[in-house]
């Protein structure tokens, strides 16, 4: 009989052959599996039947990269990928004062009530789309438009 998933490998005991357990990995495996802004654009399915919501740090550099990679599937911006989802029923909140590992920074407790009421109710305070900004408080706000240029276009 096989070792069971999760069991640590190690030196094999007396009369069995040295292997590892079925679909466990000791090294990080970098997956693309599709969450990204070219997939969920062509997604009829995403803000319909699923609602989504989208939450991130505001110093996440993870999940925003900072600088365009010539590599497309290496870019990526959270607002983009919120804006290609075709569907009415999806919420993006960034989080102040936080990074990519959100559940394990200050804003913990509120991105788990934030997580509760989605995953209750499919809203967040009696909201089912837009995007918000939540403070360190846990008070969620509209993100503000993002400024316009008063300079008129001359073409």
């Amino acid at each position: 009989m096989g070792r069971p998933h999760g069991q640590r490998p190690g030196r094999p005991r007396l009369g069995r052959g040295l292997g590892r357990p079925a679909g466990l990995s000791r090294y990080r495996n970098a997956v693309w599996w599709g969450w990204n802004t070219p997939t969920a654009s062509g997604n009829d399915v995403l803000g319909t039947r699923v609602p989504v919501l989208i939450a991130y740090g505001e110093h996440d550099t993870t999940a925003n990269t900072p600088t365009p990679n010539p590599v497309a599937a290496l870019n990526f911006s959270v607002p983009a990928l919120h804006t290609a989802i075709s569907g009415p029923h999806k919420i993006m909140v960034r989080m102040t004062c936080a990074g990519h590992q959100i559940v394990w920074e200050g804003q913990h407790k509120n991105v788990h009530n934030l997580s509760k009421q989605w995953l209750k109710q499919a809203k967040v305070d009696g909201r089912t789309e837009g995007r918000f900004v939540m403070a360190e408080s846990g008070s969620l706000t509209p993100e503000p438009e993002p400024a316009r240029s008063l300079v008129p276009d001359l073409d």
